[in-house]
């Protein structure tokens, strides 16, 4: 599915990406559901990410630049006790394109070129309730439908018999599925507007349906325009394991004054595969501290 974008909004980046045990009404809590509960206004919030990335090996350094739309959220009360919040944002992404070159014996020139690229993302479009239960406990729930493609090619083109074309593998997969997301809170009064919170998230949701669709295909030297194409393996489903995330937050606030917080989140790939037809290694589980 390609590299996964930051759950945590810009609100919560500034702040180390804590987010899991505090939220207040100004902006939109969008790492724990059962925290929406706290927004008694309508927001409305548009983010924006950009990136520079560095690939490299022992000999060759290559740097990319790009940008994307972070979110789109509106965040509705339905009651004192009921928030809504709908939005729109990018869940992964894949965007690369190498190129290697390979000399030929008989010619003693470099005339043969490897092509590898990647292009695609995979969008997150989500429905979150949050809930307060009794005087400060929160509930909440997020559901999300995920849809997107993904294409990685292989391609080469032998440049010593003059050839105007080249010859492409591609792997095209296709997603469409919901996920889920469960949250909750407790919001602890110590005295003088002195608050101590904390919250807990879990992904409910470790497969998602998908198709993938493999071809041969004979491109000109632009690759916008197809030649020739021979399928090598008709679209088929099959369900694509995906990370598993469970968060833990702990925080410290004063209310209009200040908060201080942390986050731990473990997140699970030893399940995740590239589906690629080739075996990997297991990925290990990973651990995140924020603090802010």
């Amino acid at each position: 599915m390609g590299e996964l974008y930051p759950a945590e909004p810009a609100t919560n980046l500034m702040m180390g990406g804590i987010g899991v045990s505090n939220s207040n009404g100004i902006y939109a809590n969008s790492i724990n559901p059962a925290l929406l509960a706290r927004n008694h206004y309508t927001v409305f919030e548009v983010g924006v990410n950009t990136e520079l990335k560095t690939l490299q090996d022992y000999r060759q350094k290559q740097q990319v630049f790009g940008g994307n739309y972070e979110s789109l959220q509106l965040t509705l009360p339905i009651s004192n006790r009921w928030t809504a919040s709908i939005g729109i944002r990018p869940h992964s992404a894949v965007d690369y394109t190498t190129k290697s070159y390979r000399r030929l014996n008989l010619l003693g020139v470099d005339s043969l070129i490897y092509g590898y690229e990647g292009k695609g993302s995979v969008t997150k479009l989500s429905f979150a309730n949050g809930f307060r239960i009794g005087k400060e406990f929160y509930l909440g729930l997020e559901a999300n439908y995920l849809f997107g493609t993904v294409n990685r090619n292989v391609s080469t083109q032998n440049m010593s018999d003059g050839q105007f074309y080249k010859i492409q593998l591609e792997n095209l997969n296709s997603y469409s599925d919901f996920s889920f997301k469960a949250g909750l809170a407790y919001r602890h009064s110590l005295k003088n507007d002195l608050y101590v919170n904390v919250g807990a998230t879990m992904d409910l949701t470790s497969k998602m349906s998908a198709t993938q669709l493999n071809r041969f295909a004979i491109m000109d030297l632009s690759g916008m325009n197809m030649i020739n194409a021979d399928t090598l393996r008709n679209t088929y489903d099959f369900s694509q394991n995906l990370p598993v995330t469970t968060r833990f937050g702990l925080s410290l606030e004063k209310i209009a004054a200040w908060m201080v917080g942390i986050d731990y989140s473990q997140t699970d790939w030893s399940k995740v595969d590239n589906n690629l037809g080739r075996s990997t290694k297991q990925l290990p589980v990973s651990t995140k501290w924020s603090i802010g």
